[in-house]
């Protein structure tokens, strides 16, 4: 707030409220009351008030030297602070939260997505056909009941493998249901899963076939694929349609689908084939044109030339394995080589990243260096995915029996 006393020196007329506005930024008017000023910016009043006091030396030079030294002395009085400085994600101070659903063996969450630090979800795997969603408030983790002996909407056994939402009214989670094979010696039977929060309560949605599905994500609430076993599925804000590339190819297992717009998604899909004796892993990149998918590229394991996972940072593309990984648009970039595997990437900026990985690892790119957070030193832990906004963070793992999830802010 600009100093009362001088003001009604000048701002009995028109005039200066005119000038006023002038100088200020457009659309915004000042307004007086008894303290002052109460919508102008120091810099604004101060050189325009020093610009009057200096025009009217001609006339009352001994006045306007007097007001300009008491308003010079106001305004030292009464400094522009500066804006707080940016913290970089490095700066995070760590919180962990430990879950476990009662009377289970394993509540083995694995996938996370936020609207917001108040609004974060994570999903995953539970022995007890219940505990396979929790949602933090910002104060609590509570359990999103699924199946209907537990008070939710899904009838029989399913697990979740992954989440994703386009904002906090269009959230989708994947995984399967699950179903007794006739053949006792036979493995279970499956079948594609997927739900959707709607911005009032979660819903099953219709799928015709499909197996088991790993990954999910959208550019729109008229633009999302889920992609797994031999199955990739695309929404287009009506029905699920399943598209003729998870039947080419009935050996891949599509791992993970992620993009920057409708016309610009990845996916990458593996198989393993024994050979020798030695079982040998390949994974292959496909590119989603806007019309059809293409195989782009493929990797081998002990010789990567990507991972196995996708992300992104403000449309910049990355893959995450033995290594991190960013798309340049044609091709992969490796920013670092990991002797663990990492699973999940977040932050603000590409010189401000976070990654996650397998033995407790949450590490930070600056744009220079890499940077592993101290105080994580459970290797029983795997972390699988992050979220960030930038500003805070929620990383979820588990020990093959309890969910943890930190949380840096």
């Amino acid at each position: 707030m600009f100093p009362r006393f001088l003001c009604p020196l000048f701002v009995g007329g028109t005039l200066w409220r005119s000038e006023l506005g002038e100088i200020e930024p457009a659309g915004r008017t000042l307004s007086w009351d008894a303290s002052g000023f109460s919508n102008a910016t120091r810099e604004t009043v101060c050189l325009l008030l020093l610009k009057k006091i200096e025009s009217m030396k001609r006339f009352v030079p001994t006045i306007s030297s007097c007001l300009a030294a008491v308003f010079i002395l106001a305004c030292k009085h009464n400094p522009v602070n500066p804006p707080p400085p940016t913290k970089s994600l490095r700066d995070l101070i760590w919180t962990t939260d430990s879950i476990m659903y009662p009377g289970s063996f394993q509540t083995n969450m694995r996938s996370i997505w936020a609207s917001s630090p108040q609004n974060v979800y994570i999903v995953g795997h539970n022995d007890q056909n219940a505990g396979f969603m929790f949602h933090y408030d910002g104060k609590t983790w509570s359990e999103v009941p699924m199946t209907s002996l537990h008070g939710g909407f899904i009838n029989g056994a399913i697990d979740l493998t992954n989440i994703y939402g386009v904002d906090a009214s269009n959230i989708w989670a994947v995984g399967e249901l699950l179903f007794n094979n006739p053949d006792p010696n036979g493995p279970f039977l499956d079948s594609s899963l997927i739900v959707k929060y709607n911005g009032f309560q979660w819903v099953q949605e219709k799928v015709n076939g499909g197996r088991e599905l790993r990954a999910v994500w959208g550019s729109s609430p008229q633009d999302i694929w889920a992609c797994g076993v031999n199955t990739v599925l695309h929404y287009d804000g009506v029905a699920w349609i399943k598209d003729s590339i998870g039947n080419q190819t009935p050996s891949i297992q599509f791992l993970s689908v992620w993009g920057s717009s409708y016309a610009a998604v990845l996916m990458i899909g593996g198989k393993t084939d024994i050979v020798n004796g030695t079982a040998i892993d390949t994974y292959y990149l496909y590119q989603f044109n806007g019309r059809a998918w293409i195989v782009a590229d493929s990797s081998k394991s002990g010789n990567e030339k990507f991972g196995v996972l996708l992300g992104s940072v403000n449309d910049n593309i990355y893959s995450l394995g033995y290594g991190v990984w960013r798309w340049t648009g044609l091709s992969w970039q490796m920013m670092q080589s990991s002797i663990w595997a990492l699973g999940g990437i977040g932050g603000r900026a590409t010189n401000d990243l976070l990654v996650c990985g397998v033995r407790d690892q949450i590490l930070h790119y600056n744009g220079t260096d890499w940077y592993q957070f101290p105080g994580f030193t459970n290797p029983s832990i795997d972390f699988a995915q992050l979220w960030s906004d930038g500003s805070s963070a929620f990383v979820v793992g588990n020990d093959g029996y309890k969910t943890y999830v930190a949380r840096g802010k």
